[in-house]
């Protein structure tokens, strides 16, 4: 596999990266405006962009289910751990 070219110096770098960061709204709004440009007139773009939601949405949701299942398992050994020592004040205030 090719190594992939770049055509920029370190110098062109490092002053493109400090004029987005000065001009941080600027550029966000450049961003924004572009995309809809993009979303509007590129229908693979469009394409594109809907597989990459849909796709983050399925992760968000696997995410959330994983959450929810391990704080039920959680919610549940708190729950057998409080009867386990329950159980066993029971025994030792009975002998």
């Amino acid at each position: 596999m090719e190594e992939k070219r770049d055509y920029y110096t370190e110098a062109q770098k490092r002053a493109t990266y400090a004029f987005r960061e000065k001009n941080r709204d600027a550029y966000n709004a450049y961003q924004r405006a572009y995309h809809a440009e993009r979303m509007r007139t590129d229908i693979d773009y469009r394409n594109r962009k809907a597989k990459q939601s849909i796709e983050a949405n399925r992760r968000a949701r696997e995410r959330k289910e994983a959450n929810k299942i391990a704080s039920l398992i959680i919610q549940k050994e708190k729950n057998t751990d409080k009867l386990t020592s329950s159980l066993n004040a029971d025994i030792i205030t009975t002998m």
